[in-house]
């Protein structure tokens, strides 16, 4: 990561690095934007299409929540 200092690219190649280690399928990482209260997607492997600049509002759906609350939150099997 010291050869590149674009913060997204980062983001992506740290994010590929994590699914090869630990044989993760999917995931994400937004950043927030506390004066607008969104989130907007910086990073991520394993999701079909387009998703490249998905933003979400701070309580919307699963990372609005983590967002808004602070807390993690697991889930273990997504489609349950």
């Amino acid at each position: 990561m010291s050869r590149n200092l674009n913060l997204y690219e980062s983001l992506q190649a740290t994010s590929k690095i994590l699914q090869y280690s630990y044989k993760i399928k999917s995931g994400a990482v937004f950043l927030a934007d506390s004066e607008e209260k969104q989130l907007e997607l910086a990073a991520s492997i394993g999701y079909r299409g387009n998703v490249a600049r998905a933003k979400h509002k701070f309580s919307e759906g699963l990372t609005g929540r983590i967002a808004e609350t602070g807390k993690p939150i697991i889930v273990s099997k997504m489609g349950q």
